[in-house]
């Protein structure tokens, strides 16, 4: 997973070089990211598995088994998006400071 995120041409700075504290929260961002997808993988696999026996039972979703679905799917999407940075939100959050990927390779801070 780690060489997906980071390119091995990529240039990783040292925190001396830089704003240690939007690393951190980027990579807290990552980590919630994974907890997401660890967390919804399981509840989308239990409720794909109760839908196809509820098919075969009633024919009818209720209003449970749609709620369990979309927050299953609303989970993984929100695991992927942390997991990648979360570049909009990481943006917003620290409002004057850059994110830790949008600084310079120099690593020196405009």
């Amino acid at each position: 997973m780690a060489q997906k995120l980071i390119k091995e041409d990529k240039d990783i700075p040292s925190l001396s070089h830089m704003d240690w504290e939007s690393l951190f929260f980027i990579l807290s961002l990552r980590i919630a990211g994974v907890v997401c997808l660890l967390r919804g993988l399981p509840q989308l696999s239990n409720t794909l598995i109760r839908l196809s026996s509820l098919e075969e039972a009633q024919g009818v979703m209720s209003a449970s088994h749609w709620g369990s679905l979309i927050s299953a799917i609303v989970l993984l999407i929100l695991g992927v998006y942390l997991l990648f940075g979360a570049k909009g939100f990481a943006r917003f959050v620290l409002k004057d400071k850059k994110p830790a990927e949008a600084l310079p390779k120099s690593g020196k801070q405009e």
